[in-house]
């Protein structure tokens, strides 16, 4: 099976439903979220909506989401709307390890399905991102409330 149409496990659908009321209480909005349009991304976001359906979750998909190297995903923050103040993407390992050592004081060795990191940056616009520019605010997982 291509990895584009590879599904979310039992235990990830699992996973998403335990962790959505987590990541809300984390202090995610769920205002601006763009997602990966592999198929196991996209059922984790449906999973989360479904979820938490009083907060009317609705995403974009984006292609340029589908990789797994950190610096496509640098240069497709550099491309955002500076309008937007907050987003929250949903993509793949080992891209998410490989941005948050780039851009923040982060060593991840692993984010699992479902983790969420919140980053904080101090800067005026998206193209401005660049090393240890931002910095970890949360970083929570499943393991953590099992």
């Amino acid at each position: 099976m291509p990895d584009m149409e590879r599904p979310l496990n039992k235990r990830g659908k699992d996973t998403c439903k335990f962790m959505a009321e987590h990541i809300l209480t984390a202090g995610c909005s769920f205002e601006n979220v763009f997602c990966s349009p592999a198929l196991r991304a996209q059922s984790t976001i449906k999973k989360i909506a479904k979820e938490l359906n009083r907060q009317k979750i609705s995403w974009t998909s984006d292609d340029r989401l589908y990789t797994f190297d950190g610096h496509d995903l640098l240069d497709w923050f550099h491309q955002l709307d500076d309008s937007l103040n907050e987003i929250l993407m949903i993509g793949h390992n080992p891209a998410i390890i490989e941005l948050c050592h780039t851009i923040s004081d982060t060593e991840f060795n692993k984010v699992p399905t479902c983790a969420y990191i919140q980053l904080t940056l101090d800067l005026e616009n998206w193209s401005a991102i660049k090393k240890h520019s931002a910095h970890l605010q949360k970083f929570i997982y499943p393991r953590m409330y099992r």
